[in-house]
Protein backbone atom coordinates (compact mmCIF):
# COMPACT_ATOMS: atom_id res chain seq x y z
CA UNK A 1 0.00 0.00 0.00
CA UNK A 2 1.12 3.56 -0.72
CA UNK A 3 -0.12 6.72 0.97
CA UNK A 4 0.93 10.33 1.42
CA UNK A 5 0.99 12.56 4.48
CA UNK A 6 1.59 16.29 4.94
CA UNK A 7 4.68 17.12 7.01
CA UNK A 8 6.17 20.41 8.23
CA UNK A 9 8.67 20.35 5.35
CA UNK A 10 6.34 19.16 2.59
CA UNK A 11 4.85 15.75 1.83
CA UNK A 12 5.95 12.25 2.68
CA UNK A 13 5.22 9.21 0.53
CA UNK A 14 4.79 6.14 2.75
CA UNK A 15 4.55 2.51 1.62
CA UNK A 16 4.86 -1.06 2.88
CA UNK A 17 7.47 -3.63 1.94
CA UNK A 18 6.15 -6.20 -0.54
CA UNK A 19 4.57 -9.26 1.06
CA UNK A 20 6.65 -11.47 -1.27
CA UNK A 21 10.23 -10.49 -2.09
CA UNK A 22 10.60 -13.28 -4.67
CA UNK A 23 13.14 -15.12 -2.53
CA UNK A 24 15.73 -12.35 -2.63
CA UNK A 25 16.13 -9.42 -0.22
CA UNK A 26 15.00 -5.98 -1.37
CA UNK A 27 18.11 -3.93 -2.20
CA UNK A 28 16.34 -0.63 -2.95
CA UNK A 29 13.06 1.15 -3.48
CA UNK A 30 12.64 3.59 -6.37
CA UNK A 31 10.21 6.49 -6.14
CA UNK A 32 8.97 7.56 -9.55
CA UNK A 33 7.23 10.84 -10.45
CA UNK A 34 4.94 11.30 -13.44
CA UNK A 35 6.44 14.11 -15.54
CA UNK A 36 5.05 15.09 -18.93
CA UNK A 37 3.28 11.74 -19.22
CA UNK A 38 6.41 9.69 -18.42
CA UNK A 39 7.43 7.98 -15.18
CA UNK A 40 10.82 9.35 -14.10
CA UNK A 41 13.00 8.06 -11.24
CA UNK A 42 12.92 10.71 -8.51
CA UNK A 43 14.59 9.05 -5.48
CA UNK A 44 16.14 5.74 -4.48
CA UNK A 45 16.65 4.31 -1.00
CA UNK A 46 15.99 1.48 1.43
CA UNK A 47 13.61 3.38 3.71
CA UNK A 48 9.83 2.94 3.49
CA UNK A 49 9.26 6.70 3.13
CA UNK A 50 10.33 9.38 0.70
CA UNK A 51 10.09 13.11 1.38
CA UNK A 52 8.87 15.14 -1.59
CA UNK A 53 8.23 18.82 -2.17
CA UNK A 54 4.81 20.42 -2.15
CA UNK A 55 3.40 20.99 -5.65
CA UNK A 56 2.84 24.63 -6.56
CA UNK A 57 -0.64 26.02 -5.91
CA UNK A 58 -3.26 24.61 -8.25
CA UNK A 59 -1.04 21.68 -9.27
CA UNK A 60 -0.93 17.92 -8.63
CA UNK A 61 1.90 15.40 -8.72
CA UNK A 62 1.61 11.61 -9.12
CA UNK A 63 4.06 9.13 -7.55
CA UNK A 64 4.56 5.37 -7.44
CA UNK A 65 7.15 3.02 -5.91
CA UNK A 66 9.09 0.03 -7.33
CA UNK A 67 11.03 -2.57 -5.34
CA UNK A 68 14.44 -3.79 -6.55
CA UNK A 69 16.22 -7.06 -5.71
CA UNK A 70 18.75 -9.36 -7.41
CA UNK A 71 15.97 -10.78 -9.62
CA UNK A 72 15.05 -7.34 -11.01
CA UNK A 73 12.46 -4.64 -10.57
CA UNK A 74 8.93 -5.24 -9.28
CA UNK A 75 5.71 -4.11 -10.86
CA UNK A 76 4.87 -0.57 -9.74
CA UNK A 77 2.73 0.16 -6.71
CA UNK A 78 -0.58 1.92 -7.13
CA UNK A 79 -0.30 5.66 -7.76
CA UNK A 80 -0.65 8.33 -5.10
CA UNK A 81 -1.53 11.91 -6.08
CA UNK A 82 -0.52 14.96 -4.06
CA UNK A 83 -2.50 18.13 -4.80
CA UNK A 84 -2.07 21.69 -3.64
CA UNK A 85 -5.34 23.56 -4.12
CA UNK A 86 -5.44 26.88 -5.91
CA UNK A 87 -6.07 30.02 -3.88
CA UNK A 88 -8.03 33.13 -4.73
CA UNK A 89 -6.08 35.54 -6.92
CA UNK A 90 -4.84 38.83 -5.54
CA UNK A 91 -6.73 41.98 -6.57
CA UNK A 92 -6.32 43.33 -10.10
CA UNK A 93 -3.75 46.13 -10.32
CA UNK A 94 -3.53 49.53 -12.01
CA UNK A 95 -7.31 50.03 -11.91
CA UNK A 96 -8.15 53.24 -13.78
CA UNK A 97 -11.19 55.09 -15.14
CA UNK A 98 -11.32 57.41 -18.14
CA UNK A 99 -14.36 59.63 -18.68
CA UNK A 100 -15.16 59.70 -22.41
CA UNK A 101 -16.49 62.81 -24.17
CA UNK A 102 -19.96 61.20 -24.48
CA UNK A 103 -20.10 60.50 -20.70
CA UNK A 104 -19.30 56.80 -20.93
CA UNK A 105 -16.57 55.53 -18.62
CA UNK A 106 -13.78 53.25 -19.76
CA UNK A 107 -12.54 51.14 -16.83
CA UNK A 108 -9.21 49.38 -17.30
CA UNK A 109 -6.85 47.29 -15.15
CA UNK A 110 -4.02 44.80 -15.25
CA UNK A 111 -4.04 41.14 -14.22
CA UNK A 112 -3.41 40.36 -10.54
CA UNK A 113 0.22 39.99 -9.46
CA UNK A 114 -0.69 36.53 -8.10
CA UNK A 115 -3.24 34.35 -9.91
CA UNK A 116 -3.41 31.95 -6.93
CA UNK A 117 -2.19 29.03 -9.00
CA UNK A 118 -5.25 29.07 -11.27
CA UNK A 119 -5.72 31.23 -14.35
CA UNK A 120 -8.05 34.20 -14.00
CA UNK A 121 -11.21 33.28 -15.90
CA UNK A 122 -13.11 36.56 -15.60
CA UNK A 123 -13.15 39.99 -14.03
CA UNK A 124 -16.19 41.09 -12.03
CA UNK A 125 -17.26 44.77 -12.11
CA UNK A 126 -19.37 46.45 -9.47
CA UNK A 127 -20.78 49.91 -8.85
CA UNK A 128 -21.84 51.52 -5.58
CA UNK A 129 -25.62 52.06 -5.41
CA UNK A 130 -27.33 53.33 -2.26
CA UNK A 131 -24.38 52.24 -0.13
CA UNK A 132 -24.25 48.70 -1.57
CA UNK A 133 -21.83 47.28 -4.13
CA UNK A 134 -23.94 45.99 -7.03
CA UNK A 135 -22.81 43.64 -9.82
CA UNK A 136 -22.57 45.41 -13.21
CA UNK A 137 -21.09 42.70 -15.38
CA UNK A 138 -18.11 40.49 -16.01
CA UNK A 139 -15.58 40.20 -18.78
CA UNK A 140 -12.52 38.19 -19.72
CA UNK A 141 -10.93 41.40 -21.06
CA UNK A 142 -8.97 43.90 -18.99
CA UNK A 143 -11.33 46.76 -19.74
CA UNK A 144 -15.04 47.47 -19.49
CA UNK A 145 -17.12 50.38 -20.78
CA UNK A 146 -19.84 51.69 -18.48
CA UNK A 147 -22.97 53.42 -19.84
CA UNK A 148 -22.93 57.22 -19.87
CA UNK A 149 -22.87 58.90 -16.50
CA UNK A 150 -25.45 61.68 -16.20
CA UNK A 151 -24.07 65.22 -16.09
CA UNK A 152 -23.47 66.47 -12.57
CA UNK A 153 -23.29 62.98 -11.02
CA UNK A 154 -20.62 60.83 -9.41
CA UNK A 155 -20.27 57.06 -9.38
CA UNK A 156 -17.86 54.59 -7.78
CA UNK A 157 -16.56 51.39 -9.39
CA UNK A 158 -14.42 48.42 -8.43
CA UNK A 159 -13.10 45.25 -10.09
CA UNK A 160 -12.26 41.75 -8.77
CA UNK A 161 -10.65 38.72 -10.43
CA UNK A 162 -12.25 35.26 -10.51
CA UNK A 163 -10.41 31.93 -10.75
CA UNK A 164 -11.25 28.32 -9.86
CA UNK A 165 -10.78 29.10 -6.14
CA UNK A 166 -13.21 32.04 -6.02
CA UNK A 167 -13.30 35.82 -6.34
CA UNK A 168 -10.40 38.01 -5.27
CA UNK A 169 -10.59 41.00 -3.02
CA UNK A 170 -11.45 44.05 -5.15
CA UNK A 171 -8.97 46.60 -6.36
CA UNK A 172 -9.28 49.95 -4.60
CA UNK A 173 -12.51 51.61 -5.76
CA UNK A 174 -12.46 54.52 -8.18
CA UNK A 175 -14.83 57.46 -8.03
CA UNK A 176 -15.73 59.22 -11.29
CA UNK A 177 -17.55 62.56 -11.59
CA UNK A 178 -19.07 64.03 -14.72
CA UNK A 179 -19.28 67.83 -14.60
Amino acid sequence: SITSARTEAGWQIRFSAPSDNGGSPITAYVLQRLTDGQWVDAQTGLQLTFDVSVPTRGQSQDYRVLAVNSAGISAPSSTVRITTPAARASAPVSFAAELQSDGRILLSWQAPADDGGSAVSAYRLETLRNGTWTFMGSTSNQNFTVAALAKGTTASYRVSAANSAGISDPADAIEVSRP
